[in-house]
């Protein structure tokens, strides 16, 4: 990164680092695993929005012993390395000290004068997160190797200034977090609001102004049978099966009160749908309603394309001289409806609404016209409410965007101010430098320095030495 501020060093991950590496599976896989022991930390406890005990397994200390090279320290950088969650990382807790770590996870501790925050935010920042997606291999599985892990080159600014850049990113993902905490409220008061005037709708409560000035009555509560030419449910057989034909569908092609054919589960022959009764072929205009398991949710029919469903589901057919269809589609959504559904439900593995318990269902019953007008409110609280949400969405998206670009300009220098007086990180590299080379003599050194020994500076000395000398019987060394 030639943009980088002039105090700062771009450099190998292996550079900063005094530890890089993975375990393995425990002897016996699972069974291996404890209640209770030494923590053993796996993929699914590394978040970008931090660590989670949540499935934290356990082994006995025979098993910890055999990953002894990998035991976690308070500060480690944890790096997901392999599979869908490649690439997640966060700092192990204290609480993890002497845990073990499994081969989907690499340890990653840093050199003295480097923050792991720092470390760990700039590999989960949108730049190392393409350059690991990019860099990983594997068909079946992404994985990603010490070697790829230490060749990451890591921008390093001053130890100051890590902190500050630490201490800048923690303040502003705060406030992102609160942000979506609130926004993550929205759906379900979206829904609650739309359960409201539902329920308003249901009481006449919508209405009542424009009843006022059309002199008209509140309305009754009449049988469901009364607003329909018939109720009934599809086919009690399983239905034939073809290759293509007619789309047959379940509950959860409806379960969010829309028909989506492309949920559909299988086909059946064109003759099939042919031979059912008229009141069991869906058409447009007509209301499907689940009756078993999933209960209680309306689906209009607002296409003409033929499909067709079993039991699970029932089928209105209005009269539409006496009801507007979605009148009646938004009323049986209304909580007062789910109510009447709940007290007539049968079955104790499998509850469900038997078709004369719904033909039963009470509900209002004003004229066409005052119909029409409540669905009029309702689309329009409804498309209002919408709108607040589609918002939402966006919001969401515009944190989103906003933390990665917190990130981007933290890593180029660009966050918080430079301190001149600041030591720069070339002098903090080259330090760790040289205290790795006074840490890394080869065995052949060591062995050398051993064997000559310090230099005598008197007589008692050397004599003290040639008397251990002496002492040492000389054996020959074994093969190893």
């Amino acid at each position: 990164m030639s943009d980088l501020p002039k105090s700062w060093s771009e450099v190998p991950l292996a550079n900063l680092s005094n530890k890089i590496g993975s375990g393995s599976t425990p002897t016996g896989g699972k069974t291996a695993y404890k209640e209770a022991g030494v923590p053993l930390i796996r993929s699914m406890n590394i978040h970008f929005s931090g660590f989670t005990d949540k499935g934290l397994a356990y082994l006995d200390e025979g098993q910890a012993r055999k990953l002894d090279s990998v035991t976690v320290l308070p500060g480690d950088v944890l790096l997901n390395i392999t599979g869908a969650s490649i690439g997640r990382v966060t700092i192990a807790p204290t609480r993890m000290n002497g845990a073990r770590v499994n081969q989907h996870v690499a340890i990653i501790r840093l050199a003295d004068g480097l923050e792991s925050a720092f470390v760990s935010g700039y590999l989960s920042s949108p730049q190392m997160q393409r350059i690991i997606g990019q860099e990983n291999y594997g068909v079946t599985r992404q994985a990603l190797t010490k070697y790829m892990i230490e060749g990451f080159r890591i921008p390093t600014p001053p130890l100051p200034e890590q902190r500050r850049i630490v201490a800048k990113i923690d303040s502003v993902s705060a406030k992102s977090r609160r942000a979506r905490h609130h926004l993550d409220h929205i759906p379900r008061l979206v829904e609650k609001y739309k359960q409201a005037i539902l329920a308003a709708a249901f009481r006449g409560d919508l209405t009542q102004a424009w009843r006022k000035t059309t002199a008209s009555g509140a309305p009754s509560l009449v049988p469901l049978s009364k607003m329909c030419v018939s109720i009934t449910d599809g086919d009690h057989q399983a239905p034939p099966r073809a290759e293509t034909g007619v789309p047959f569908i379940t509950i959860s092609a409806m379960n969010d009160g829309k028909i989506d054919l492309r949920k559909a589960t299988r086909f059946v022959p064109r003759s099939y749908f042919d031979s059912l009764k008229p009141a069991r072929r869906p058409s447009g205009g007509d209301v499907l309603y689940s009756v078993t398991g999933s209960f209680g949710i309306p689906a209009l029919v607002d296409f003409d394309q033929p499909f067709v469903f079993q039991r699970h589901i029932a089928i209105l057919k209005p009269d539409n001289r006496k009801v507007d269809v979605a009148f009646l589609f938004r009323l049986l959504a209304a909580p007062q409806m789910l109510d009447q559904a709940r007290s007539v439900a049968t079955g104790t593995a499998q509850l469900t609404v038997p078709l004369s318990g719904l033909r039963e269902f009470l509900l209002p019953f004003p004229a066409l016209d005052e119909q029409r007008e409540v669905v009029r409110v309702i689309e329009n609280a409804f498309a209002w409410i919408d709108r607040l949400a589609s918002e939402t969405t966006n919001a969401r998206k515009l944190i989103d965007h906003l933390d990665q670009t917190i990130l981007a300009k933290a890593f180029r220098g660009q966050l918080v101010p430079q301190d001149p007086n600041d030591e720069p990180a070339s002098v903090l590299l080259e330090r760790i430098r040289a205290e790795r080379l006074s840490n890394a003599r080869t065995p052949k050194e060591r062995k050398k320095r051993t064997l000559a020994g310090p230099t005598p500076s008197s007589s008692r000395e050397r004599k003290s030495t040639a008397s251990s000398k002496s002492s040492v019987p000389k054996r020959r060394a074994r093969k190893r």
